[in-house]
């Protein structure tokens, strides 16, 4: 299912490429990344975030979800994201007990258009990269009222997942990030 899921998204994102290149295009893309792993890992679509770094990888800025594109920036230096520790560093995160780890929360008291809002539990990270260049980091998440609501714990397997879906979707993402990307594109 999941390798199946991987070649239609890759299929999907090499046609956008011979596009002309629009800010409709990169949103559809970063959209039919986000579809893809929510069907892939059973989540919501408040639980599946892209983060992609501006040209001088200073900070990263929310590409999905739409309703976080306006949030702001995450400084690349920031101790306390979890989200600049992946991008700088490179290694994947893991965390099952994501609600008492010290972590930046200021994105998820935004509340998506809808929906209520609901602290993120679980988290699986891992950094968006190419050919040696960091372009961003895909985060999953579980969000629920409480941790016993927030359903399974993500595995190595999980990562193992997200891990190959980051490495076979980078080279398609490289190419249709406008150069200028900086959040918001209109």
């Amino acid at each position: 299912m999941i390798m199946q899921e991987l070649e239609a998204l890759k299929l999907e994102l090499g046609n956008m490429i011979a596009q002309p290149d629009s800010p409709a295009r990169f949103s559809q893309a970063v959209a039919s990344l986000a579809a893809a792993l929510m069907l892939m890992f059973s989540l919501e679509d408040t639980e599946v975030a892209v983060f992609l770094s501006n040209r001088e990888k200073t900070f990263l800025s929310f590409a999905y979800p739409p309703y976080l594109v306006d949030a702001g920036i995450i400084p690349v230096t920031s101790a306390d994201a979890v989200v600049a520790q992946i991008f700088r560093m490179g290694r994947p995160v893991v965390e099952n007990n994501f609600m008492q780890q010290k972590h930046l929360s200021i994105f998820e008291t935004v509340k998506a258009p809808g929906k209520t809002i609901h602290p993120i539990c679980k988290l699986l990270g891992v950094l968006l990269g190419e050919g040696g260049e960091r372009i961003g980091v895909i985060q999953l998440s579980r969000r629920a009222a409480s941790f016993a609501d927030a359903g399974p714990d993500f595995t190595p397997m999980d990562l193992d997942r997200l891990k190959q879906v980051a490495r076979e979707v980078a080279p398609y993402m490289v190419k249709l990030i406008p150069p200028d990307f900086r959040g918001k594109l209109s």
